[in-house]
């Protein structure tokens, strides 16, 4: 429950994760791409810090280039240019991830109040909510989404109740949440439609019902 609660909603971590490595790498790359051009772009010259005045030719006067000249020249510019190529591939691959990370932290970031809704559902679907079912919707959203929800988030979020049903919310559910936290929000629809003491032949059909939505493997 932990290793849930560790990660649970956890989409800043989960986005900026992937940008970090994708931007240190681009970065790491890039830093190597220029050193290998400045070192092509020396042994193109001749190796000026031989004379420490002046270069030993232009940097196109290939008739006066030594063997040296033109091994380290070619060497610096192959490896230059295949490190810019994955520089330019990373940056591509950055942009994307951003486009799909950044439209999911939206997503998820309406996550608590679907949850909110889904465990309302089921305490409603024998007919009324209780005291009891909502001390556990409560206790389960404050205990395990702390550092996302307050108990006036809860209070806002009952004044203006989802209106969709529990199966249309853990659809939306599905599509932004990881296995293991959909199986979380499994087990507290379990735990909320027990909290009046019994589970009734409606909850169970619900419960199966969304056994099937949210427990079925990622794609």
């Amino acid at each position: 429950m932990d290793r849930v609660r560790g990660h649970l909603f956890g989409y800043r971590a989960a986005m900026f994760d992937g940008h970090r490595v994708l931007r240190g790498e681009r970065k790491r790359i890039g830093v190597l791409a220029l050193g290998a051009l400045a070192i092509a772009v020396y042994a193109s010259l001749g190796f000026p810090w031989r004379r420490l005045r002046r270069p030993s030719h232009w940097p196109f006067a290939f008739a006066d280039y030594s063997w040296l000249d033109t091994i380290v020249t070619v060497l610096g510019l192959t490896i230059g240019g295949w490190m810019l190529f994955r520089w330019w591939t990373l940056d591509r691959k950055l942009v994307g991830l951003e486009k799909t990370q950044d439209y999911r932290f939206f997503l998820r970031a309406g996550a608590p109040r679907a949850i909110h809704g889904l465990l309302l559902r089921v305490a409603a679907h024998d007919g009324d909510i209780d005291s009891r079912e909502r001390d556990v919707v409560q206790r389960v959203l404050l205990r395990d989404l702390t550092e996302k929800v307050l108990p006036q988030d809860i209070r806002n979020w009952s004044v203006a109740d989802d209106k969709r049903d529990a199966i249309a919310i853990a659809k939306g559910l599905v599509a932004i949440l990881e296995p293991a936290e959909r199986l979380a929000v499994l087990r507290w629809c379990r735990e909320v439609a027990a909290a009046d003491g019994e589970v009734v032949q409606e909850e169970s059909e619900l419960l199966r019902d969304l056994q099937r939505v949210l427990g079925k493997p990622a794609a």
